[in-house]
């Protein structure tokens, strides 16, 4: 199995363009940041304010919004969007919670 995965490891590397490693490194980087940075800020640092519902869905959405970008090609800055994205859904689920506080 070792010797299978560094084959197929190899071949993928003697076929790769040049910015393939850059691409998956921001790919990998992309993933955790919009799926760990925005609920775990806010469980920190506002813990109890937003439901375990609204960060779930900011898990959900932060890579959806980046595959998005990247499959469509749109010109913005997609690890930028999808934690912005991330964060959009944590504040609403901050605001949603104050609403049915008050």
């Amino acid at each position: 199995l070792i010797a299978l995965t560094l084959s197929i490891g190899f071949f993928v590397c003697l076929n790769a363009s040049e910015g393939m490693i850059l691409n998956y490194s921001v790919f990998s980087m992309a993933l955790r940041a919009s799926v760990i940075l925005a609920p775990l800020t806010f469980a920190l640092w506002a813990a109890r304010r937003v439901s375990a519902a609204y960060a779930l869905a900011a898990v959900i959405c932060g890579p959806f919004v980046f595959f998005l970008i990247r499959l469509f090609k749109v010109p913005v800055n997609a690890l930028a969007a999808s934690i912005a994205a991330a964060f959009a859904v944590m504040v609403l689920g901050a605001a949603m919670q104050r609403v049915k506080a008050a």
